[in-house]
């Protein structure tokens, strides 16, 4: 049987949802192989880790505060022995973002064929030196997000 693009869209947005949410680590607490999956494929599991650093900063804060003396803040403080660096998950979640990217790039190329990244650059505005206007492109960006923001959501 042959499967339509709206099913297929569908069937592959559960593929790549559903094992971002099971090994972001956010549900289960992952060991063994199966943090080895979300360390290596998983850019969920680098954004709940940035997130868990930036809370658990603000926890330490807000309880050396409240402390009443350094003996309380120093037991509350052994719950966690070194909190992670959310700027290293961050920075990892935007290799992923640029590895995604790339990837469609390549996909858009490929889809093109021969040629399609040159049709695509001669249809860009450009400026009287013919260097691409980029203004003009946020320019026409900005416009097509007013008109949909003031037709709203389409059907269909």
């Amino acid at each position: 049987t042959r499967v339509d693009a709206a099913t297929l869209a569908i069937m592959i947005m559960n593929a790549v949802v559903i094992p971002q949410v099971l090994f972001a680590g956010a549900i289960l607490t992952l060991n063994g192989w199966s943090e080895t999956i979300a360390r290596a494929a998983v850019p969920a599991y680098w954004s709940f880790r940035a997130f868990d650093a930036l809370v658990i900063h603000d926890i330490l804060d807000a309880s050396r505060w409240f402390a009443a003396n350094e003996a309380a803040a120093a037991a509350q403080l052994q719950l966690v022995q070194e909190p992670p660096s959310w700027i290293g998950a961050a920075a990892v979640v935007f290799l992923f973002g640029l590895v995604f990217a790339g990837g469609f790039f390549l996909a858009m190329v490929r889809k093109d064929g021969p040629g399609g990244l040159a049709r695509m650059a001669r249809v860009l505005p450009r400026d009287a030196v013919g260097r691409i206007d980029t203004a003009e492109i946020l320019a026409q960006v900005k416009g097509l997000v007013r008109a949909e923001s003031t037709q709203g959501p389409r059907d269909g």
